[in-house]
């Protein structure tokens, strides 16, 4: 896993390249909705799909996570079928929903059964490497998907975003902040606050704090967390010592929303970090960058391999017999 993550610049450059090659002709003016079908680190593009382009597409963004499609997916929808491996059987169904409702679909895998049916029906599609546990493979799905919008003419084009978000991982070097966090952490339950604007760094945090490094996590967002959870925080007390908050902020937050940040800081005691980066793509990538080192040395001090998930492969075997 140490390897994945040291070299995640270089996956997001040969994304890029590899990502031209996908011939599309632009149709603005066909789609009325977009939907991401996906699983796990396949549907992880698609948040951050979500963050990125919610304030340059001007047709909503539906991520999918099941064996079936809402009756609003019809031939004005761009359906992005992503599964890293090929055989996600929740994507492989919603999949062939799509097919019968006329969908615009564009495939992104690696092999398997999806990229033999995307070559069946003649479908446009992205070849990824193999090789690459799905999560570990995130930077291939992200540039992929914007890719595919792109070539579409539903954003505008993203290299100077991408070029900066490159350099940042580069010359990553916050290590310190790293194991500070990785020592708060330790024992207890990580719980992960942030702005629906960056909801996709916690969903990366809280999901490879799961997988990498074994441990219990979750997520939530401010303001909405305001509303409901905040008053959660006073029971059972004999819980609440095990666990450790952290708030992710963004320099662009909505000024209400880091007044609410601070009065959570405050009365739950949490940590804060700032996504570092001067355009949006740069700092969802730092804070994706940052989590998944978070988790690597996380798992190394609770002492367990972060790449295996063996649990899910039983589920697997388990749902393949029946």
């Amino acid at each position: 896993m140490k390897t994945y993550i040291e070299q995640f610049a270089n996956q997001l450059q040969v994304a890029y390249q590899n990502a031209l090659n996908l011939e599309l002709k632009p149709k603005p003016s066909h789609f009325q909705h977009i939907a991401i079908l996906g699983l796990g680190g396949s549907a992880f593009g698609g948040e951050l799909i979500k963050n990125y382009s919610e304030k340059i597409l001007s047709v909503p963004v539906t991520i999918i996570r099941d064996y079936t499609l809402p009756n609003s997916i019809n031939a004005n929808t761009l359906v992005i079928t992503s599964s890293y491996s090929g055989n996600t059987e929740e994507t492989l169904s919603a999949f062939e929903e799509a097919i019968q409702k006329g969908a615009f679909i564009v495939c992104i895998t690696s092999g398997g059964k999806l990229l033999q049916l995307a070559q069946q029906h003649s479908l446009p599609y992205i070849q990824l490497p193999t090789g690459y546990p799905p999560r570990a493979a995130v930077g291939f799905s992200f540039i992929s998907k914007l890719t595919i919008l792109h070539k579409l003419g539903l954003i505008p084009d993203f290299y100077t975003d991408f070029q900066e978000s490159l350099q940042i991982i580069q010359n990553f070097s916050d290590y310190g902040l790293v194991h500070e966090m990785v020592e708060k952490f330790y024992n207890k339950i990580p719980v992960v606050y942030t702005s629906p604007a960056y909801e996709a760094v916690a969903i990366r945090l809280r999901q490879q704090i799961e997988e990498n490094s074994k441990q219990l996590c979750w997520h939530h967002v401010i303001p909405e967390m305001n509303h409901n959870e905040l008053v959660g925080w006073l029971l059972p007390t004999s819980t609440l010592p095990y666990t450790h908050v952290l708030i992710l902020k963004s320099p662009d937050d909505h000024p209400r929303i880091l007044l609410r940040m601070n009065f959570v800081k405050q009365k739950l005691g949490a940590s804060e970090l700032t996504l570092k980066g001067t355009n949006k793509m740069a700092r969802l990538l730092y804070g994706l960058h940052l989590s998944d080192w978070i988790s690597y040395y996380l798992a190394e001090k609770n002492q367990v391999d972060p790449t295996p998930v063996h649990v899910i492969d039983e589920l697997k075997n388990s749902l393949a017999s029946q």
